[in-house]
């Protein structure tokens, strides 16, 4: 057998080494292994640019002539259809070039180039640049900006006047809060950096662009605030997502399993939301974040567990309730991993822990049963999630009903055919319910409720105390960024445990964490606790 999985892959190499190769697309390659710069003849840098390109039918070529003093100049607006302003081209770009440069011309006694008094002396449309290699020229098109071409120059004026259609500012479906800001992020990586700007509006938030996808060449933004982001973590950032080498970016979630500290784990180390003062938020703690064109999920990092089981909402309300939500939300994660094991290793190992009643009740309803307990908690939990997941792909309009009315009919159709018990039924509904509470995990939690109750039915509470220390330890393992991802609470710090599982009222954070922010941690004046005013103070009416 080895012998012949010997030779066949020598066959397969063989088979790969002797296939064509077809060349790469020079749009991103570097100057050194580009294509040609332009020349100075118009028809010939349009044979390169469409040799290079293609002749798509949305490549759109507006050959014009320009009547200057003595001559006539001819030129090519080079654009893709349908990503391009075409009132703004016409009134910025077309209509300048044919009217007011010959004008311009005509007032000049000289001129050195004729790029630079239409780049300088015509073109009012903002955003104008001078490229000169016809792989930029190719990769700025391709992006939405026109190129202009004069012949008898060897530059050409690139202006941006992007205008292709964006989804509007929506409410995120994920993130849905009561009290706070509804807006979130779109596919427009100009209007995420938008957003995000209304939120942070002073100079020090910065974005870092970066080009990813060799054939895609998405535009990403490294977002961080300078001054307040550790420089070393920015480099970081900066240096693994420029490391990406893949044929083309569509979803921020390709950029986070590229850049993570443990891609073998089971918990994210990447965090990602929807909503953009989410991010200003973390940016403020000295975090960086990731945004994606194309995507409305931005990344943040360094990701600790303790974000699980935060939400926006609890900085917008009164720290009472805020404190007693999370500690409700932990409540429930652990809940959500631990009671399928525990119900399986207390039946099965420990009925001595039940109620007398109770357990006479359960007994009765195992009575019949054909499907031992650890075997009858994993088929109905995998029906659950079926159920969960077809009402995530189902139309909206029938996708929940389609799940309560199937949890329903099945739940009860089982029960009442002796497939499963009644007990097994409430103890899956409650698990998967509150496995909702916090969104951030409910990818993993199937998986950890399979491993502990497998455990659970083997060794029973002993399996099940293995199990959670098992995950507690490697939880504890693993970094973000070089942040450990259980901070504060292992490696402990009491300090900084006022805004984890509990909410300290506003005016007592003052500082930013220690285990994120290095170097400028102060974040809010000290004595800002509200107070009445002093007897004597108060303005009477006369």
């Amino acid at each position: 057998m080895r012998k012949i999985l010997n030779m066949i892959l020598r066959r397969v190499k063989e088979a790969e080494s002797n296939r064509p190769r077809v060349p790469e697309p020079a749009v991103g390659r570097d100057k050194a292994q580009g294509p040609p710069y332009l020349t100075r003849d118009l028809d010939n840098n349009l044979k390169i640019i469409f040799d290079i390109a293609g002749r798509n039918p949305d490549l759109i070529v507006r050959h014009m002539e320009i009547n200057l003093p003595g001559e006539a100049r001819r030129c090519a607006l080079l654009f893709l259809d349908e990503m391009v302003d075409s009132e703004l081209m016409g009134s910025m770009i077309i209509e300048p070039v044919l009217k007011e440069l010959p004008q311009v011309i005509k007032s000049r006694r000289a001129y050195t180039s004729l790029v630079d008094v239409i780049e300088k002396n015509v073109l009012t449309i903002p955003g104008v640049r001078q490229f000169a290699s016809v792989s930029e020229i190719i990769g700025e098109v391709l992006r939405g900006n026109s190129a202009l071409l004069l012949d008898k120059e060897n530059k050409a004026l690139i202006c941006a006047n992007r205008a292709y259609e964006v989804r509007s500012v929506e409410e995120p479906t994920l993130e849905t809060v009561v009290r706070g800001p509804k807006e979130g992020f779109t596919e427009s990586l100009s209007t995420n950096m938008a957003l995000l700007r209304r939120k942070i509006a002073g100079p020090n938030l910065r974005f870092d662009q970066l080009w990813i996808g060799k054939y895609s060449q998405t535009r990403v933004a490294v977002t961080y605030i300078y001054g307040i982001a550790d420089r070393g973590l920015v480099e970081e950032v900066k240096k693994r997502v420029s490391r990406i080498s893949i044929d083309g970016v569509l979803d921020s979630g390709y950029i986070e399993q590229l850049i993570e500290d443990a891609p073998y784990s089971l918990f994210p180390t990447v965090g990602n939301t929807e909503k953009p003062d989410v991010v200003a938020a973390r940016l403020l703690e000295g975090k960086v974040a990731v945004l994606v064109d194309g995507s409305p999920v931005a990344l943040t990092v360094p990701r600790l567990f303790y974000e699980t089981i935060q939400t926006p909402e609890d900085y917008y309300s009164r720290p009472y309730n805020s404190s007693v939500l999370r500690i409700i939300r932990l409540f429930f994660f652990i809940s959500t991993v631990v009671l399928p094991g525990f119900y399986v290793a207390v039946v099965n190992y420990h009925p001595e822990l039940i109620p007398r009643r109770l357990i006479i009740t359960m007994a009765g309803d195992r009575e019949g049963v054909p499907l031992p307990l650890v075997l009858e908690v994993v088929v109905f939990g995998i029906i659950f999630e079926g159920l969960r997941e077809a009402g995530v792909r189902m139309p909206r309009a029938v996708g929940s009903a389609i799940t309560i009315v199937g949890a329903l009919l099945i739940g009860q159709a089982t029960v009442d055919a002796g497939l499963v018990t009644s007990s097994t039924v409430i103890v899956t509904a409650f698990v998967g319910i509150a496995g909702f509470i916090t969104p951030g995990l409910t990818d993993i939690f199937i998986i950890i409720r399979f491993f502990l109750v497998f455990l659970s039915g083997v060794l029973g509470i002993s399996g099940l105390i293995m199990g959670i220390l098992v995950l507690y330890a490697h939880m504890c393992s693993l970094r973000s960024f070089g942040v450990p991802y259980m901070a504060p609470i292992a490696p402990l710090n009491f300090s900084q445990l006022k805004d984890v599982y509990i909410r300290a009222p506003l005016w007592h954070l003052t500082t930013r964490p220690s285990f994120i922010a290095k170097e400028n941690r102060r974040r809010m004046k000290e004595g800002l606790k509200p107070e009445p005013p002093e007897k004597g103070n108060n303005s009477s009416r006369k």
